[in-house]
């Protein structure tokens, strides 16, 4: 979330490759110099996401932004219900069994 240290870490090389982490400012970190990703809806939303990916590279960013703020209402109701039992319920809808994914591992 921090898109400053994010941005000073671009700066370093333009060889380094930087993920977001954060679904819900996906573009904002492309906006700050992010090369892609790493979250949690992208497993039903992807699709949504690639689109986002793709307009921002071609300067339409209003439309990504639009799109961006349609993803995030999922993501609003999934806060509401519980993120990762309504990821594990809408990818149970998709046909993937996630319910029987494991927990946090202990040390």
């Amino acid at each position: 979330m921090n898109f400053y240290h994010l941005n000073k870490l671009k700066q370093l090389s333009r060889r380094l490759i930087v993920f977001n982490g954060r679904d819900e400012v996906f573009l904002a970190g492309l906006c700050m110099g992010a090369d892609g990703a790493i979250g949690s809806t992208y497993n039903f939303m992807g699709d949504k996401f690639v689109e986002i990916y793709h307009l921002f590279r071609e300067g339409r960013i209003e439309e990504a932004k639009a799109l961006q703020t349609r993803a995030n209402g999922v993501m609003k109701v999934l806060t509401e219900v519980g993120v990762y039992q309504g990821i594990k319920y809408i990818l149970g809808l998709l046909g993937i069994d996630a319910v029987s994914a494991g927990g946090p591992l202990k040390l």
